[in-house]
């Protein structure tokens, strides 16, 4: 029998799980306001289920707690330098780099093609590099305030958009963008 430290190593070769930023942000880069999404979008929220659910998701201490427990369906690791977190249903690491390992690993002895990273801004700007894809939704509105993501758009090219109108469900129009790095 492999184990998830055994086949760890593994990760990163050519076919193994793919590391997936998946975020929302305002056309001026807002992510967030006050440790929570500046703009209700159901439509977004169901995409995002679709796509991470049966996987590893990476997210840091504060997006845990802006979303108040773990979510279902998923393998939670959470991102913390308080020592001896107890997190309910979460994995809960040190640092970025045991949270890409754990989730490779998990990724791997669960024949996952893919895992991802869901926030926040700190978790963003240290896995941007490594990231081979982004599924970025991109509101139509200019928004206040307190996180942010940038990320250098000539470095990826466009896979897919789909399109999505204000309406009850949704507070403003925004497209989901699946994002692929260009190769070297």
């Amino acid at each position: 029998m492999v184990t998830l430290k055994d086949r760890s190593a593994d990760c990163g070769a050519q076919g193994e799980p793919e590391l997936i930023l998946l975020l929302a942000m305002s056309r001026n880069g807002c992510i967030g306001v006050n440790n929570s999404l500046p703009w209700h979008l159901r439509d977004d929220l169901l995409n995002f289920k679709r796509l991470s659910s049966e996987h590893a998701i990476i997210m840091g201490r504060k997006t845990f707690d802006s979303i108040g427990r773990a979510l279902p369906n998923r393998h939670n690791i959470v991102v913390s330098r308080q020592s001896g977190l107890d997190l309910e249903g979460c994995e809960v690491v040190d640092c970025v780099d045991r949270a890409l390992e754990s989730a490779c690993a998990w990724s791997l002895e669960h024949e996952k093609r893919a895992y991802f990273v869901i926030g926040g801004a700190d978790i963003y700007r240290q896995t941007i590099d490594r990231a081979e894809q982004m599924y970025l939704t991109v509101v139509d509105a200019d928004v206040q305030g307190d996180a942010w993501f940038a990320f250098d758009d000539t470095a990826w090219q466009e896979l897919a958009r789909r399109e999505f109108h204000q309406n009850d469900d949704n507070d403003w129009n925004f497209s989901i963008l699946h994002l692929k790095r260009k190769t070297q």
